[in-house]
């Protein structure tokens, strides 16, 4: 199915509403060469093993990343990053897919509990809306279905989580002064809900084959010139 959707993605190229065919297969080539060296390093050694150390290599790496985010300046809208090189969403995907790997290895070791709260206080911290909701869904099913997880552990995380977004509730409200009333349309709500909007109609215009591969901030673009 990996492979399927990699050609698909290829083969839309050739339709693709990118800027440029050429940074679309490099984003491409990019896409493969991480699936290529998860499968090398899955094939050098028992599954478990590697599956795991891989694991803990992203941990790690995502952990680096979240120092330099709080050292980093924050934007105009008060949170961390550049919407150029590594936006805010970027960072909380990255911090996203940490703590689920966190979660994961602290089955067997309970210092990676410690990782697992740094990173999500850190993806707390870059306010990135979707991101924070979709990850809050996929870790409630995650520790609901976990079997080691009691639920005085339950109601300790339900706790220690309301007392962090409490902490956190004078940079939520000013994000959210923010992305109400200021900036250009596209970083406001209704221009949130617009490109939400438009984008719902471009998927149903091209249901089966879309617009291709890399080619969604040149649609968005289009439709808001």
């Amino acid at each position: 199915s990996i492979a399927a959707f990699l050609l698909i993605a290829l083969l839309s190229l050739t339709w693709s509403a990118t800027l440029s065919v050429t940074v679309a297969f490099a984003y491409w080539c990019g896409v493969v060469a991480d699936l290529a060296m998860v499968v090398l390093l899955i094939r050098c050694g028992p599954l478990e093993k590697m599956s795991s150390s891989l694991m803990k290599g992203y941990v790690w790496g995502a952990a680096f990343i979240a120092v330099l985010t709080w050292l980093s300046p924050t934007m105009q809208d008060l949170r961390p990053g550049n919407d150029d090189f590594f936006s805010p969403n970027a960072l909380a995907l990255i911090f996203a897919f940490g703590v689920f790997f966190a979660h994961y290895l602290s089955r067997t070791d309970r210092i990676w509990n410690l990782a697992a709260i740094t990173l999500a206080i850190t993806l707390l911290r870059t306010l990135s809306k979707t991101s924070i909701v979709a990850f809050v869904a996929g870790e409630a099913l995650m520790l609901l279905r976990d079997p080691a997880v009691s639920r005085r552990k339950l109601l300790a995380i339900l706790v220690i989580s309301c007392l962090v977004v409490a902490a956190f509730s004078g940079l939520i409200v000013a994000y959210f002064d923010v992305y109400t009333t200021t900036g250009n349309e596209a970083e406001t709500l209704t221009g949130r809900v617009g490109i939400w909007d438009y984008t719902l109609e471009a998927s149903l215009e091209q249901p089966w084959l879309g617009h291709g591969f890399h080619s969604f901030r040149n649609e968005i673009g289009r439709a808001h010139v």
